[in-house]
């Protein structure tokens, strides 16, 4: 299932608004870096939770919180803005 998480992972990264390099400048990371990270089949690179977090925060593309929520048995709703 891991796996799975870090495609959508990787396949947000490559789907966003932003381009890979906006990302990357976005997050202060340097691109080879951000590469290696949402690679899935990189054994040697992780994808850690604040690197995620920030990648989701930035770009607002929450499809990795959608994914870990589904597969949870959880839906996401969104908070209303008072």
């Amino acid at each position: 299932m891991s796996e799975n998480l870090l495609k959508v992972c990787q396949e947000s990264l490559f789907s966003g608004e932003y381009s890979t390099y906006e990302v990357a400048d976005k997050m202060k990371k340097k691109y080879p870096t951000l590469m290696k990270e949402f690679n899935p089949y990189d054994l040697k690179a992780k994808l850690g939770a604040a690197t995620l977090f920030n990648f989701m925060k930035e770009t607002k593309n929450i499809a990795p919180l959608q994914y870990m929520a589904h597969e949870l048995g959880y839906e996401l709703i969104p908070k209303k803005r008072v």
